[in-house]
């Protein structure tokens, strides 16, 4: 095995060109002058290979690329805006824990979820025939027989509204309907099956954007807790190129409700060790305007947005970066804009400067006096307005 993985990881190294628009002018190399192989290595020590020549290559040119990125955020931003806060003391301002949304943040969710539903189509058709051609024949996929399960649900009970909570229970339940139907003993085929699904969405490795991982390692070896908040059925302790970054991460299924339910972001607090709000010594990194953006900036948590992972939705082919100010109107909602969260350390590395520079700090809210929680409201209610104007935009 170790003989194996000396002999992948001492191939010539794939690298790439990477643009950071035209306000950077900075290229990487790429070349492609791999030799070939003339044996098929075990599975294990390719995965093995492929995730230390990753680590290698994102390691060779992460720190250009973060002086270049903070350069780059730096001459856009502007002058800083000083903050609001009349206190001097800037280590409540330090950023302590960050957290990360999983689907279409830390990876690209369709082709993840299309692999894993492509995994236990091929395990059913050939463990399950019978169930493989009535699934086929009858809906389609699991997946739409799940759907189907909880319209029956819906109707019978119409609070139950929020399917995300459930995703589980109802790919386990439509497991055991399609076993029961086609005369297979449920209760094993269910495990089973299940557990080959689970498999293919926490392999997540060739779907990490480049940087990724080197980014966590980066942001771990600084000294800053590491967290995930994620309405899927994704756990970071279950990803082993991820789990040894991670704290903790929160499941919707687990709390009982998914974002934006402030439930969730509370249920984030209590694991971190706060009772109350941290503040901007929180970071919260997330696609979703509506799931992740506008609940974290109602706990007063600085936000970042990352925008280049959903495919069409994204504005990748006009991207630049962001990192917004307290005169702007998107400064209600984010304080930052990113591609990929490789992007996310030039600007703390920002904030960490003009905190150190300004020798300020943001009273946390529990602890402010009147004017101060008078001002918080007012910006709670800034935060909704500016949400609603997002939703009609």
């Amino acid at each position: 095995m170790d003989t194996l993985i000396r002999l992948f990881t001492s191939l010539p190294s794939r690298s790439f060109i990477l643009f950071l628009s035209t306000l950077v002018g900075l290229s990487y190399a790429w070349g492609d002058d791999r030799s070939s192989v003339a044996f098929a290595p075990p599975p294990s020590a390719v995965r093995e290979a492929t995730l230390l020549r990753r680590r290698q290559r994102d390691r060779s040119r992460s720190g250009v690329r973060r002086h270049a990125l903070a350069d780059v955020f730096r001459s856009l931003a502007g002058p800083a805006v000083p903050s609001s806060s009349s206190a001097s003391n800037d280590a409540a301002q330090r950023v302590e824990v960050i957290t990360f949304d999983l689907d279409d943040t830390l990876w690209t969710a369709n082709p993840v979820l299309d692999s894993a539903k492509d995994r236990l189509e091929a395990y059913l058709d050939r463990e399950y025939p019978r169930m493989g051609r009535w699934l086929s024949q009858s809906y389609g996929s699991i997946d739409d027989l799940m759907r189907a399960i909880y319209r029956r649900k819906q109707k019978r009970d119409p609070r139950l509204a929020n399917v995300v909570t459930y995703l589980t229970r109802l790919r386990k339940e439509a497991l055991k309907e399609a076993a029961v139907k086609t005369g297979y003993e449920p209760k094993l085929l269910v495990d089973q099956a299940f557990q080959v699904w689970s498999d293919a969405r926490h392999d997540v490795l060739e779907f990490l954007p480049d940087g990724t991982l080197e980014t966590l390692s980066s942001l771990r070896s600084t000294g800053y807790r590491i967290g995930a908040i994620t309405n899927g059925n994704a756990r970071t302790e279950r990803i082993e190129v991820l789990s040894e970054y991670f704290d903790f991460c929160i499941n919707a299924e687990d709390v009982g409700a998914s974002k934006p339910s402030k439930k969730v972001y509370e249920a984030a607090m209590r694991v971190a060790g706060y009772m109350r709000s941290p503040g901007d010594r929180w970071v919260h990194v997330g696609d979703d305007l509506s799931a992740d953006v506008v609940p974290a900036k109602q706990q007063s948590w600085r936000t970042i947005w990352v925008t280049g992972l959903r495919g069409e939705e994204s504005p990748a082919s006009s991207w630049e970066p962001k990192l917004y100010r307290l005169d702007s109107d998107k400064r209600r909602l984010i304080d930052a804009e990113v591609r990929t969260i490789a992007d996310v350390p030039p600007i703390l590395d920002i904030w960490e400067e003009e905190q150190s520079a300004e020798g300020q700090r943001n009273i946390p809210i529990e602890g402010a006096d009147a004017d101060e929680r008078s001002a918080h409201a007012m910006r709670q209610q800034a935060t909704t307005t500016a949400a609603q104007q997002v939703a009609a935009s």
